[in-house]
């Protein structure tokens, strides 16, 4: 919690300690009230007429003033509470703010191979629900935890104080009922040590439950096509009962603690009373009225002093509960980005890139490789053709040419620079991709385009979409380029989508266009003028074409195989169809006899 409260903005600090000085006001007029009480309390106890309880005093003070004094106390108490709250609350608000931001952008910035480290359903939970917890415990660390040591240590002081001013040695026996905080204490120990590691537990039964609820979501059409929604119910049922259990016992470790306290708070009053009414049998009778006065009062601090430790211990049991989400918090501002520009970073002046001898594994701890020893270049100006089976390494290679990943061994280079030297943001002005993955925002169709390039301009937005062959339908649409496409573009066809996409892609006109498989929703009409559109309207730039079907491939002027992530075959297509038997045989099983 200390670096997130590290985090509050020096104004809101200055603010906080303002909210310090307001709730310190607010306890000392709480503190006072007992006082005045057991004058009160003095008054009726001497006087048995009602009408010469108004005129009579202790202290040079009537019972009206006592009276006046107590309720004034209490204004003051309840007003300063209120501002200290207020000003709490608004603080905590904007921290939380903030920090939802700060996470936000931190996400914006990471790798894919950072982002791989904490799933999306955790990130989500922690920019959420994690974020949550800390504004509420900000709240309570600034009102109530500066209440609880004043009000424990100023009811102690104060009950302390009350009972030798008795002066009665039977009643001095009282002090021995602050023997009952060892008792409590005993107790709070033992429910925060068995609900600590609840709560982690808790936390990532949500990180699960809302992994399936994500999965759920994205992939209801899959579910619905295969009947699955008896399956996904009950795998959702096992997660949220695992949840279920852990919050029931949670809870129930907490909820054991009230109960107690208002037990042994209430046992504490009763034994005050009764002793002090079985000892005061013996007090002279003129001092009977102050003794009742001074045992008014000593029950209400010693409540205070319990209140303070109950509030101290509901803290601590929430700080318990919110360490968790501050550490998961914190784990998010610890990730450091692996990939980063170097300190002096290389323009990019040539686009000629050159594969050396480079392999790559996700996980530094696998066996797997993803790819391995693969070399290869690619001119500035060429098609290239990448190909093979699903999982063979295609869409790895895209990865490390975006810089998503770094190479675990060898070197990329463009340029004739290493990747790594280059500046991230010139690279991926310099790079566009079209992915697979047919990603569309919530938006219009021109803002989706734009994405490509913010600053596009309409002719431009018009141009791409003609290149991507997106225009005819989305001049069939209403309101053409200003239509609204829905959340993941579910108003949309698989191959309108596509096409949109790789109108994103080629807007900001790269000197290097990916295509990630990004024309398998196509037809072989349609995929053919959209390269014959390419070759034409961006003939200088460099074009790599990520496929599973020859006919994607066939007219680049260099094609590579792929296979189990090594490079088994490069080539034009005629000099692999005579000279690759992998290839061969791909072309065969794709029917394309009718082209030999």
């Amino acid at each position: 919690m200390y670096h997130i409260i590290k985090r509050i903005p020096r104004k809101d600090k200055f603010l906080l300690f303002i909210t310090i000085m307001v709730m310190l006001v607010s306890v000392m007029a709480d503190l006072m009230q007992p006082l005045f009480f057991g004058k009160i309390s003095q008054i009726l106890a001497t006087q048995s007429d009602i009408n010469k309880i108004w005129t009579s005093s202790v202290d040079n003070i009537t019972f009206s003033g006592w009276i006046g004094l107590m309720a004034g106390a209490a204004i003051v108490g309840i007003v300063f509470n209120i501002v200290a709250v207020y000003i709490t609350t608004e603080v905590s608000v904007r921290t939380a703010f903030q920090i939802r931001n700060d996470l936000f952008n931190k996400v914006q910035y990471l790798s894919s191979q950072d982002i791989d480290k904490v799933s999306t359903s955790s990130f989500i939970t922690r920019i959420t629900l994690d974020v949550f917890h800390v504004n509420e415990l900000m709240v309570l660390l600034f009102t109530l935890l500066v209440k609880a040591p004043i009000y424990f240590l100023g009811g102690l002081v104060l009950s302390i104080t009350t009972v030798f001013q008795i002066s009665q040695p039977e009643l001095n026996n009282l002090s021995y009922i602050y023997l009952v905080f060892l008792l409590l204490t005993f107790f709070t120990g033992i429910i925060l040590y068995k609900a600590f590691p609840v709560f982690e537990k808790i936390k990532k039964n949500y990180d699960n439950n809302n992994s399936i609820m994500s999965e759920n979501l994205i992939g209801s059409r899959v579910v619905r096509a295969f009947n699955l929604e008896e399956n996904q119910i009950t795998r959702y049922d096992s997660k949220n009962i695992a949840l279920k259990r852990n919050l029931i016992k949670g809870d129930s470790l907490t909820a054991i603690f009230l109960p107690l306290f208002t037990i042994i708070m209430n046992l504490s009053v009763v034994f005050i009373i009764s002793y002090s009414g079985f000892v005061s049998i013996n007090i002279p009778a003129d001092r009977r009225p102050e003794v009742v006065g001074l045992v008014t009062s000593l029950i209400q601090y010693f409540n205070i002093l319990l209140v303070g430790f109950f509030l101290a211990s509901f803290v601590l049991g929430t700080f318990a509960f919110t360490r968790v989400s501050g550490k998961r918090i914190n784990e998010v501002y610890a990730i450091n980005d692996s990939i980063v520009d170097s300190k002096n970073p290389l323009p990019i002046k040539k686009t000629n890139i050159s594969f050396k001898n480079v392999s790559f594994k996700y996980f530094k701890e696998s066996s797997d490789w993803a790819i391995r020893d693969m070399s290869f270049d690619i001119n500035e100006g060429e098609t290239i053709g990448i190909i093979g089976q699903t999982g063979s390494g295609k869409s790895t290679i895209v990865n490390l040419l975006t810089r998503l990943y770094d190479v675990t061994e060898g070197q990329i280079t463009i340029g004739d620079n290493d990747i790594k030297e280059v500046k991230i943001e010139d690279l991926r002005e310099n790079i566009s991709v079209s992915l697979q993955e047919k990603i569309l925002f919530s938006g219009t169709v021109e803002e989706n385009i734009r994405v490509g390039k913010p600053s596009a301009t309409d002719k431009e937005v018009l141009k791409a979409a003609k290149i991507a062959e997106a225009y005819e339908f989305i001049n069939e649409k209403e309101n053409k380029f200003k239509y609204r496409i829905e959340e993941r573009g579910k108003n949309l066809s698989g191959g309108q989508k596509q096409r949109i996409s790789i109108a994103r892609s080629v807007v900001g006109k790269p000197k290097v266009l990916i295509f990630d498989d990004s024309t398998s929703a196509l037809d072989n009409i349609t995929e053919k003028k959209l390269l014959n559109n390419l070759k034409k309207e961006l003939k200088d730039s460099t074009l790599i074409i990520v496929a599973q079907r020859i006919n994607s491939v066939k007219e680049a002027d260099k094609i590579l195989i792929i296979n189990d992530g090594k490079l088994i075959g490069m080539g034009t297509h005629s000099y692999l169809i005579k000279n690759n038997k992998d290839y061969k045989e791909i072309y065969d099983s794709q029917d394309t006899s009718k082209d030999k």
